[in-house]
């Protein structure tokens, strides 16, 4: 199974949420061989750095970091790859069905009907907040995932 998180520009809310369900993924054995990776939607979302804030937040639970240091834009070959597609934001969804529609069963709201916090440039406890309604998701997802393994 292979799972892409989804946000604008893939240096944030979509990196936080790969680096939480890569720990979780790697700490239980019932989801052996789901493969993680996260993407931006929008043009500017190729090889901008990815936001301190969401390193620094994801390094104080103890996750390892974005070791590629660079967003990337969704490509059609890897939405093609993809068994789920999880957005950090509803729009984005609708976005995303416009630029790879034959993809469309596969994308939904990683929250549903519900945008995560975006906290760039926002203080720790904001990107703590952020951080805590993503892993909250992640963790009734993964009931999900275990559901179609």
């Amino acid at each position: 199974m292979k799972i892409i998180f989804v946000c604008s520009s893939n240096v944030s809310r979509s990196v936080i949420a790969e680096a939480i369900a890569k720990d979780k993924v790697q700490k239980d054995p019932a989801l052996a061989g789901v493969e993680i990776d996260s993407a931006g939607i929008s043009i500017w979302g190729g090889g901008d750095p990815r936001d301190p804030g969401s390193r620094a937040v994801c390094e104080r639970h103890g996750l390892e970091t974005f070791p590629d240091g660079r967003a990337k834009r969704l490509s059609g070959p890897e939405a093609d790859a993809a068994d789920h597609i999880y957005v950090v934001n509803p729009l984005h969804a609708y976005a995303l069905k416009n630029i790879v529609p034959e993809c469309g069963d596969k994308i939904e709201s990683l929250i549903p009907d519900e945008e995560v916090i975006s906290a760039v440039g926002e203080s720790d406890a904001m990107y703590d907040q952020c951080y805590s309604q993503i892993e909250a998701a992640i963790d009734a997802r993964i009931e999900e995932w275990k559901k179609e393994l």
